[in-house]
């Protein structure tokens, strides 16, 4: 009696599992139809037959949505944007210098839609104060983690998290996408990194660079241990050591050639 009614339970577990399959189907397929119907720009969707994984990322009146169809819905609002993140080569405050990831809010960016001609409109209110027309179309979703936009000057990633984390490359930066995610080459000023007076006033363009890898959501899976300037290493753990000058003298001397 008690074998019967086991199999009674795994029967009717499996039927309903079955029915919730079918069921996310349909409501996958309403809810492309309903949006399609409504203007909305589908930019990536994803349905697993068997339930496991079912979303849709779309375009609304500025802002993105990520639907996963009764699950958490998410909103990213677009408009004015002033949050970003940095992928920064710091000391802390025992002197100690660390490659990590940084919140600053410095952007003033305003990003608004325009879904009847499928197409965004980005003003950064220094280069493009006229507003940049960016088709959809150019959009490189991943999907559903993050939104690559490339331009003449400047790669924006948007990285869909549980907030939009948005990582600009600028002036500063190279973006590069890898199989899992990205490498960010990254570089900063000789003069801005060491003491002042350890790098003669008159070399101002001297530059450092390093590399940082990470995830499809911006999470850092690894990082270069050494900065270089003109060809010469700087291992980041001796940054902030006397051992440094060694270092500084190699550069001034393949700066002077």
């Amino acid at each position: 009696m008690k074998s019967k009614w086991l199999t009674f339970l795994m029967f009717l577990s499996l039927a309903l599992t079955m029915s919730c399959g079918k069921d996310y189907n349909a409501l996958f397929q309403e809810r492309v139809a309903q949006l399609n119907k409504e203007g909305k720009c589908i930019l990536s969707q994803y349905n697993d037959y068997m339930g496991k994984e079912h979303y849709i990322v779309y375009m609304d009146d500025n802002k993105i949505v990520l639907d996963t169809l009764g699950d958490s819905t998410k909103v990213y609002p677009l408009g004015n944007i002033k949050r970003c993140i940095h992928y920064d080569l710091n000391a802390d405050k025992n002197g100690k210098y660390k490659i990590e990831k940084c919140e600053q809010n410095d952007l003033n960016w305003d990003i608004t839609t325009d879904n009847a001609n499928k197409q965004l409109v980005f003003n950064d209110h220094y280069y493009h104060e006229d507003g940049l027309v960016i088709p959809y179309s150019e959009l490189k979703v991943h999907k559903r983690d993050y939104i690559l936009i490339q331009m003449e000057d400047n790669d924006i990633i948007f990285f869909l998290n549980k907030e939009l984390d948005v990582l600009s490359s600028g002036s500063l930066s190279e973006i590069y996408e890898t199989e899992n995610g990205f490498r960010l080459n990254q570089r900063g000023n000789c003069q801005m990194l060491f003491e002042p007076g350890v790098i003669p006033w008159y070399y101002t363009d001297l530059w450092y660079g390093y590399s940082v890898f990470t995830d499809s959501h911006g999470n850092i899976t690894g990082k270069s241990d050494s900065i270089e300037a003109l060809g010469v290493k700087i291992p980041i753990s001796e940054l902030g050591t006397p051992k440094v000058n060694e270092y500084v003298q190699k550069i001034i001397l393949e700066a002077s050639r």
